[in-house]
């Protein structure tokens, strides 16, 4: 009967991945299979936590956009607080009749 470790050796071999056979005991095939487990199978794999932290990162990203998009519409909210009529000419483009309406946008 074969040794297991020798099965190993001779299947790796054919696959095209030259390790010498003294390098094959119970402690790399353990290390081995423990990566592989950790790496694709484990609920929480390495890959998992990729997609999480990924996610992570556009929520957070969201987040500022977001946040920056209630600064501007908390500002839109005074503004028309403030003076309606300019409010409603600025971003509405209305106006009275016979008039036009030229605005004129800074670029900073």
């Amino acid at each position: 009967m074969m040794n297991i470790f020798a099965l190993i050796h001779t299947t790796l071999y054919k696959v095209g991945i030259k390790i010498p056979a003294k390098h094959i005991n119970k402690f790399t095939v353990t290390g081995f299979v423990f990566l592989f487990w950790v790496t694709f199978l484990d609920g929480y794999s390495l890959i998992t936590q990729y997609k999480l932290r990924k996610t992570v990162n556009y929520l957070k990203d969201e987040k500022v956009r977001y946040q920056a998009n209630l600064e501007q519409a908390i500002l839109d909210r005074e503004t028309l607080r403030k003076n309606k009529e300019k409010y409603a000419r600025e971003k509405y483009y209305m106006h009275k009749e016979n008039e036009e309406v030229i605005i004129i946008e800074q670029n900073n």
